[in-house]
């Protein structure tokens, strides 16, 4: 409900610290020796080893689809700084679509594939080519506001939900995760074995950093207004939500933006039932032991049982029903 699940999962900022980290250290010590600087510069070694660590983390983590495309991205990045060339941001993203889909096609129908590359695509949309007065706003809290403005579509789409204080969210609890909370699980993980009592300290700090972080989480996702439930957009209002975002997100200085805002309207108005007077859609939905029936008509909607609680976490009402009405 607030928006940073994306946080919890292994994700490109876990992959691009594991690989940032591990490029300084290794310059580091490579610049240590007057040898080893002799047979390779400090900065191509320290390339190599980031991307090493990179793939092994990226294994270790399952080689989900954000996983993927973050390795092959920096795979690329990695290449064409060996080699001494520059590379478009659009061409990185793209090569690095065509890797995936060429690896495993079936990906395109996981909403993560969607979510991972729309992300960075907004992002690349957003701030390159544009200049910006390098503050901390520009670098850190405009990220927040276009993934916020440009992935609610597609969070609509696939989960018929869109965070509203996500943006308010993601500037507290990123930076706090991706610089306090993943760098001490990171390291305890490491020291665990040669040295259980660092590893042990390093890890309850990271703990100690999620408890301090939770409850400002908690406030927000218990915020009566934090999550905005949608219907599932049709083919041709997703269009124009694309072509308003699209719009909303142009560079500064260009006139009529707001213009986007009127696109992402369709939204915000469902398709109707397409039934004739007369008429009824039956569902029947397994609400686990028993079933749950629907009947829609072209004015009313009427549902017969909504299943059995199975627990005091567990339903079969909030699990099976309330997602097939909000859908529609």
């Amino acid at each position: 409900n607030s928006g940073t699940s994306h946080l919890l999962a292994i994700s490109g900022q876990h992959i691009t610290l594991i690989a940032g980290f591990s490029y300084f250290l290794a310059r580091w010590l490579w610049s240590l020796s007057s040898v080893a600087i002799t047979c390779m510069p400090a900065r191509r070694f320290a390339a190599l080893s980031g991307m090493l660590a990179a793939t092994c983390y990226a294994a270790m983590a399952g080689f989900s689809v954000p996983t993927q495309r973050a390795l092959v991205m920096l795979l690329l990045a990695v290449m064409a700084l060996l080699i001494y060339r520059r590379m478009a941001v659009s061409s990185i993203v793209l090569a690095a679509l065509a890797v995936l889909l060429i690896m495993d096609p079936l990906a395109a129908l996981a909403a993560d594939f969607w979510l991972s590359f729309g992300a960075v695509m907004i992002i690349a949309y957003g701030m390159t080519c544009r200049p910006g007065p390098g503050n901390l706003w520009w670098r850190w809290g405009r990220v927040q506001l276009l993934t916020g403005i440009g992935l609610a579509p597609l969070l609509i789409l696939w989960f018929q939900q869109v965070a509203v204080l996500t943006v308010l969210a993601n500037i507290v609890a990123v930076p706090w995760v991706e610089l306090v909370v993943v760098p001490c699980v990171l390291i305890g993980t490491i020291l665990l074995l040669p040295a259980p009592v660092a590893g042990e300290w390093f890890l309850q700090s990271g703990a100690g950093a999620l408890q301090l972080l939770w409850p400002f989480l908690e406030w927000i996702a218990r915020t009566d207004f934090s999550v905005w439930y949608l219907p599932a957009p049709s083919g041709w209002s997703m269009l124009a939500a694309m072509a308003g975002v699209v719009i909303l997100l142009m560079p500064g200085g260009l006139p009529g933006r707001w213009i986007g805002g009127l696109w992402l309207t369709p939204l915000l108005f469902p398709a109707t039932t397409g039934l004739n007077d007369g008429d009824f859609r039956f569902t029947l939905l397994d609400a686990g032991q028993g079933l749950a029936a629907v009947i829609e008509t072209r004015q009313h909607v009427l549902v017969y049982d909504t299943g059995a609680r199975f627990s005091e976490r567990f339903d079969a009402g909030n699990a099976v029903l309330v997602p097939y009405l909000r859908h529609n």
